[in-house]
């Protein structure tokens, strides 16, 4: 990796080689010229063209500042070396080249051809009027001399600064791209962490519902139950210490997730196979719950079975919540491409006694129901009662998620 006062030499070497060049090129004419073979030009002239390489050097210093007065500034001390060399020496001028390309390269391209276009025109007409002296180029070819010399300069600067440009632009087009990609890794990171934590909020939310509700009823029943059956009302006790133990354990789980250490405890999944110990908890609390199977079960995967389990856990805790006293059933019904799971209550037996609700559960099913590609039905019976109907597929998991409500 270039360390930053490398990168900053770089910069400062591009800038000044320019100038460097242009002031060697006037020293080794002026050097050549005091020789007997260099005959181009007379006595006098052999001091014009070494000063003036050294004036177009010092306007090459400033094309950064000044691009426009350096093109025009270049080309007019051109002259002076055309004059003396009777056209000879202008070939592809040097210093033209650079305040050519400088100009294309830090101007608005109308402007800068506009500049280009006409330096050109100006510099073919002063060499071909210079060039009529000439004794080194026959006179049918005077005039295509000035023209391929001035085209040369003039195309080939500017068609460096072209291809410099498109490869700026290129950079800056692949630094957009990479950013962009960079900005949408961030965003997919965030969104997926954002889903992660809805995700555990879902679980506790729906843990709580289910423990803390065993538990307010329970307590509820305790409380009518001191006087008139002591023992009974001791083994309610019982549950709600139990109750509380358990919820404790499966938030202190649930939240253990968050952490990032790898400290959390990693607990099993709840399942299909623990709808049994569901339905015998919430028979322990009183509430009568039926279980039943139809058909050849199936593998599901985890999701879809975390599903289901808590679409029957939420359920069955807004039994009984809404509808104490109500008789519950749980019925499965497993075909060749789905399982449909209906949770279903008669209506309330007793008063319903006030039990607070967050308003999040059917909400939570639904975007479980979402998950899985199932289809999630729910609404009130005939009988005053309340249904909740669950359908997973089993094969197909790329189907579109539906959602309906009777």
């Amino acid at each position: 990796m270039q360390s930053p006062a490398t990168s900053q030499a770089k910069p400062r070497l591009w800038r000044a080689l320019p100038v460097a060049l242009t002031i060697t090129l006037a020293v080794s004419y002026f050097v050549v010229a005091r020789t007997e073979i260099f005959t181009i030009v007379s006595e006098d002239g052999n001091w014009v063209i070494p000063i003036t390489l050294l004036a177009q050097a010092m306007f090459l210093g400033f094309r950064y500042r000044w691009p426009l007065i350096t093109f025009w500034g270049v080309i007019a001390l051109d002259i002076p070396i055309m004059f003396v060399s009777h056209g000879e020496l202008t070939a592809a001028s040097f210093a033209i080249m650079v305040a050519t390309y400088n100009l294309r390269r830090h101007s608005a391209a109308k402007r800068a051809y506009a500049m280009i276009a006409l330096g050109f025109a100006v510099t073919t007409a002063i060499h071909f009027l210079t060039v009529q002296q000439s004794t080194q180029i026959v006179e049918e070819w005077r005039l295509f001399a000035a023209l391929g010399q001035a085209l040369a300069t003039y195309a080939i600067a500017s068609v460096i600064a072209e291809a410099v440009l498109a490869q700026g632009r290129l950079s800056s087009i692949l630094r957009e791209r990479a950013e962009l990609a960079e900005r949408d890794q961030e965003r997919n990171a965030k969104e997926a962490v954002q889903q992660e934590r809805n995700l555990i909020a879902r679980e506790l939310h729906d843990i709580a519902a289910h423990h803390l509700t065993g538990i307010i009823l329970s307590s509820q029943a305790v409380k009518s139950l001191l006087v008139s059956n002591p023992e009974q009302a001791s083994e309610y006790l019982a549950t709600v210490q139990s109750e509380a133990r358990t919820a404790l354990e499966n938030i202190r789980q649930t939240v253990g997730l968050l952490r990032t250490d790898g400290e959390g405890d990693l607990a099993p999944a709840p399942s299909l196979d623990d709808l049994p110990q569901l339905v015998s908890e919430h028979r322990a609390r009183g509430t009568t719950v039926e279980l039943s199977s139809i058909g050849n079960p199936a593998a599901l995967g985890t999701i879809a079975g975390i599903a289901v389990y808590r679409t029957v856990q939420e359920s069955l805790a807004n039994a009984a919540k809404h509808a104490p006293g109500a008789a519950c059933t749980v019925e499965a019904t497993w075909t060749d491409t789905h399982l449909s799971i209906v949770i279903a209550n008669s209506a309330s037996t007793r008063e319903v006694l006030y039990v607070p609700s967050g308003g999040h559960g059917l909400l939570g099913m639904r975007e479980r129901a979402s998950l899985v590609n199932g289809t999630l039905t729910v609404g009130p019976r005939v009988d005053g009662g309340w249904s909740t109907q669950l359908t997973v597929p089993i094969a197909d998991h790329h189907s579109s998620p539906t959602e309906s409500s009777q």
